[in-house]
């Protein structure tokens, strides 16, 4: 339940077979500072409600399958030192 992560600092979930999008209520949990979803099949774009998460440090997010664009409100996070998205497939068109 994210009820139980109302105060939790780290939420590391490394190769646990999450598949889908983030769940909105995650956005809820603001004490958290270090975020890792690596290694999962996350799909959609990541929320703008990521900017509620203002006591973050560190993300990342490697090797998903993320789509869209990268939220604005990212720049509004004052302790973010570091953003990982590696390993993203990215597809483009040409214009």
């Amino acid at each position: 339940s994210y009820q139980t992560l109302f105060f939790a600092e780290v939420l590391n979930l490394w190769e646990c077979g999450l598949a889908g999008k983030i769940p909105e209520e995650l956005y809820n949990v603001t004490t958290l500072q270090y975020l890792y979803f690596m290694d999962q099949e996350l799909t959609g774009t990541l929320s703008t409600h990521v900017g509620q998460l203002t006591n973050l440090r560190d993300v990342d997010f490697s090797r998903n399958r993320f789509t869209g664009t990268i939220p604005l409100e990212l720049a509004n996070l004052e302790a973010l030192g570091k953003f990982r998205l590696a390993n993203i497939p990215v597809y483009c068109s040409r214009l």
